[in-house]
């Protein structure tokens, strides 16, 4: 999985990008959905815990890049997720939901 910190986290948004249209192309005549969320920063989560802990100064850098001025939280990402999964999602597919606040809007 890639970290927070390593230099080919870049490139990684466009392979699960592929994937999931390359997936929902190919199942959607079975009436398939396939989706995905791609959450930003959520310290209340074991991925950003030691990171975190190892890091001085790593949630300051992180919050400074979002304008919503707040880190997300595990039920911001389980909001997104119950959408998917409802009755409301089901036209919906060959989507990456970014939850980030606003964090993929470039730097303030």
């Amino acid at each position: 999985m890639a970290r927070p910190t390593t230099p080919w986290t870049g490139c990684w948004p466009w392979r699960r990008l592929t994937a999931v249209w390359d997936a929902s192309t190919r199942l959607a005549p079975e009436g398939v959905t396939v989706t995905a969320v791609a959450p930003g920063f959520v310290p209340d989560t074991a991925f950003w815990e030691e990171w975190l802990r190892d890091n001085p100064g790593l949630r300051e850098n992180r919050l400074a890049r979002i304008p919503m001025n707040r880190p997300g939280t595990p039920a911001d990402v389980v909001e997104a997720v119950a959408y998917f999964a409802s009755d409301g999602g089901g036209w919906t597919t060959g989507r990456i939901l970014q939850v980030n606040g606003g964090g993929m809007l470039g730097h303030r």
